[in-house]
């Protein structure tokens, strides 16, 4: 039995015997005759035991006359030297009226009869610190507070680390209610990613854990934790766990920190989380920078939740589990600040949409081995684009559209490889005066090398092989492979069928290799 404090409610009944126990009851167990009896007995006892008490109490047959009982108007400090071997002739009035001033420090031999007429006053002065902090965090609880009713969650994991951390005694002096707040955020993210299996994550990974772990779950401020900063008020304002092994589901707890937080990059993870479990993306309205590229996040499609995310300029979604509708209206049409989109590596089985080309800010946008359709007619809905790279659709089709050309301020690198590309290569290509960098292999090109790619004064790569072109490479293009003073370094056509004297190369095959 505990000894540290006393119980909550009060015995039911009173002890029928008095305490044996080295402690003394502050009050007396027996409530003394009232009058003392007149004369003593000089008689023997008799030799059968009356069947109810006598009125006075039997004396013995000592002929020393003893004084006469006193009665005490306050209880004993010290219990009588043995107990009374008979009950005393009337019972006491009525119960204690007051608890008892403090408790026993062992339990009594046998429950008690009757309850005390009033229970305790209070219960013990202080909860203990488990009970502030869960308190505490209740109204941040994301399920409610249910979560900590399992010991295994690692919600609740992160709370026995943080009342670890965080004593009820100096808690609100060592910490601000901020700091408690975002420490248990992070640590969610910590118990529920490192070493966590799911439904991807190799023995490897899970047996291996988190690859960089300093100072996480230390004294240190949490804006020392590898991974994590913070801003000039010391709120986490990026979380950076790229490639650091992490696994499990990444929890929706990190949206405590959405107030902060502008950046979130956790790619190149075996993080699953699928279809609801995206959801908590939509709720970190901040972030100007979301990289979730190459983990199992999982959903039909681009989630519409990132449509929320109204403050994005880099976003990379490339090679999860996004299978179906790109959703335009929906998410690309909000995020009029996007500057950087790659979204390769998914299955959309659609063509670009226009809200997505329309986009006023978005100069590089990477979507290879996507199961796009349609044609390129959306380049010329581009305003900014700088880097465009559509490799590896091979439902895309038709031609190279002339309006490219008029992406001539800003377009500087063009990669359409092993699509299905087919016609002629456009003459407007050449008023890319800019462009250094361009991939056409791969594809069904007819006709000839156009000669206006003389222009192209900044060309260092060049490959438009294993088509179906035919003619001459131009003259100008052989002056940018000069040795001495040419900047081109790679140039590759099919040279059994397009002469050229400065190729490096006639094949994408041997180029590559």
């Amino acid at each position: 039995p505990t000894t540290s404090s006393p119980t909550l409610n009060p015995t039911l009944r009173p002890s029928v015997a008095p305490s044996t126990t080295a402690f003394p009851s502050f009050n007396p167990t027996y409530t003394p005759s009232m009058m003392p009896s007149n004369s003593p007995t000089t008689s023997s006892p008799s030799s059968t035991p009356s069947t109810s008490p006598s009125n006075m109490p039997t004396l013995t047959a000592d002929p020393t006359p003893q004084p006469p009982p006193t009665i005490s108007m306050s209880p004993s400090n010290s219990p009588s030297a043995s107990p009374s071997d008979k009950p005393s002739a009337f019972p006491t009035s009525k119960p204690s009226s007051l608890p008892t001033v403090s408790p026993s420090r062992l339990p009594t031999v046998s429950p008690s009869s009757a309850p005390t007429s009033l229970p305790t006053v209070s219960p013990s002065s202080a909860p203990t610190s488990e009970s502030w902090l869960q308190t505490f965090l209740l109204p941040f609880a994301l399920q409610g507070g249910e979560e900590f009713r399992n010991p295994d969650s690692y919600q609740s994991k992160a709370l026995e680390w943080l009342e670890s951390d965080v004593s009820v005694e100096t808690g609100r002096e060592s910490f601000t209610d901020d700091e408690i707040i975002q420490r248990y955020a992070l640590a969610c993210i910590w118990f529920a990613t490192n070493g966590v299996s799911n439904l991807y994550a190799s023995e490897a990974e899970i047996q291996r854990g988190w690859w960089y772990t300093q100072n996480w779950l230390n004294d240190f401020t949490e804006c020392t934790w590898y991974g994590v900063k913070c801003d000039v008020m010391n709120r986490v304002n990026e979380i950076n766990l790229r490639q650091n092994n992490i696994t499990g589901t990444f929890p929706d707890e990190v949206t405590l920190l959405a107030d902060s937080l502008v950046r979130l990059d956790i790619g190149y993870n075996s993080v699953h989380n699928r279809n609801e479990e995206v959801d908590f993306l939509g709720k970190l309205t901040n972030l100007d920078y979301l990289d979730v590229g190459e983990t199992f996040f999982e959903y039909a499609g681009v989630p519409p939740a990132l449509g929320n995310l109204t403050n994005l300029v880099v976003l990379d979604i490339s090679y999860t589990y996004f299978y179906g509708p790109i959703r335009g209206p929906e998410v690309f049409a909000n995020l009029q600040k996007l500057q950087i989109l790659e979204m390769g590596g998914n299955e959309y089985n659609q063509e670009i949409p226009d809200e997505l080309a329309r986009l006023p800010e978005l100069s590089n946008f990477y979507c290879d081995n996507a199961g796009l359709t349609g044609s390129l007619d959306f380049i010329g809905l581009m305003p900014v684009i700088f880097e465009l790279w559509i490799d590896v659709n091979p439902d895309l089709g038709g031609s190279i559209p002339r309006s490219i050309g008029d992406k001539f301020a800003t377009l500087e690198s063009l990669s359409l490889t092993e699509n299905g590309l087919t016609g002629r290569i456009p003459t407007e290509i050449g008023n890319l005066r800019y462009m250094q960098a361009m991939w056409l292999y791969d594809n069904f090109l007819t006709g000839t090398i156009p000669s206006s790619i003389d222009q192209f004064e900044y060309m260092y790569e060049f490959d438009v092989s294993n088509n179906q072109l035919q003619g001459i490479i131009p003259n100008g293009i052989c002056g940018l492979a000069d040795e001495n003073f040419g900047i081109l370094e790679y140039l590759c056509v099919d040279c059994e069928e397009v002469r050229c004297c400065c190729c490096t190369c006639c094949t994408t095959s041997t180029c590559r290799n």
